[in-house]
């Protein structure tokens, strides 16, 4: 197993080869993988293009390439705006996470850490996204940890989407 991660951590003790690299840049990988996942990166990025870039290029022919982010089109971010608030997934500030964001903001982070969302992203955004790099779609879940039952079927709304998408052609 390879991994390849954007902070400086030791290297698991299941992991073969570990790299600590900038996802943001070119990345090109002497053997190409049978799956790539990024869990909860995306929205932390600036150029969140090269990231399905990277993806893309260091995958397999049919590869698979699954990406998890916080949805900005949850029941959450949607009652949160039509009360006027700030939604809690994008940040205004690096000092204090929860500015506008109201009692829903300081019920979901009380510590008020700022964890650097830089990017909001829907659904339907990410899926144009994926397809627009040479992704197929395979799956798209949702899970919220309030009601994981419920929003495993209606992605659109859930706090947190799971796409798993399969490299098609050659770009």
């Amino acid at each position: 197993m390879v991994s390849i991660d954007i902070i400086d951590v030791e290297k698991p003790p299941f992991v073969d080869e570990f790299y600590q690299m900038n996802v943001e840049k070119p990345i090109r990988l002497k053997q190409k993988f049978d799956v790539v996942v990024a869990f909860e990166v995306i929205e932390h990025l600036d150029n969140t293009d090269m990231l399905l870039v990277n993806a893309y290029n260091n995958l397999k022919k049919e590869g698979i390439f699954i990406i998890s982010f916080p949805n900005l089109s949850s029941w959450l971010c949607r009652l949160e705006l039509l009360l006027g608030y700030q939604p809690h997934i994008l940040e205004i500030s690096n000092k204090k996470a929860c500015f506008g964001q109201g009692f829903l903001g300081r019920i979901n982070n009380p510590a008020n850490i700022p964890i650097h969302h830089i990017r909001g992203i829907t659904t339907k955004a990410m899926k144009e996204m994926l397809e627009y790099y040479g992704f197929k779609i395979r799956k798209v879940c949702g899970y919220d940890w309030q009601f994981p039952k419920i929003f495993r079927f209606l992605p659109k709304l859930a706090s947190v989407n799971i796409f798993i998408s399969e490299k098609k052609g050659v770009k």
